[in-house]
């Protein structure tokens, strides 16, 4: 896919709705957020799982403001946690 080819797929991603399926970590009454761009909301592109490393291959989902900024948050608090029980389970072994 070339730059512009690229760049055409993000700016029609920008104009769709919110396409969260529950990763904001609320369960959305229709399936997905739908929340459409606006003055008061605005969109970005990302990955379906936007709290992992970014892969330019990826596919991109629209994501409203809101569920986008939930969804890294909810990502951070899973990582951290897996990270306290990895540690613990490492502490474990040592003894």
């Amino acid at each position: 896919m070339t730059k512009s080819e690229r760049d055409r797929r993000i700016q029609a991603l920008l104009r769709e709705p919110c396409g969260c399926t529950g990763q904001c970590g609320n369960r959305h009454a229709r399936g997905t957020c739908g929340h459409r761009p606006s003055h008061l909301k605005r969109h970005c592109a990302a990955p379906p799982d936007p709290s992992a490393p970014f892969d330019p291959s990826s596919d991109l989902l629209s994501w409203c403001s809101t569920c986008y900024n939930a969804a890294v948050r909810h990502g951070q608090e899973a990582r951290e946690q897996q990270a306290e029980k990895d540690l613990l389970d490492m502490q474990e072994e040592l003894f």
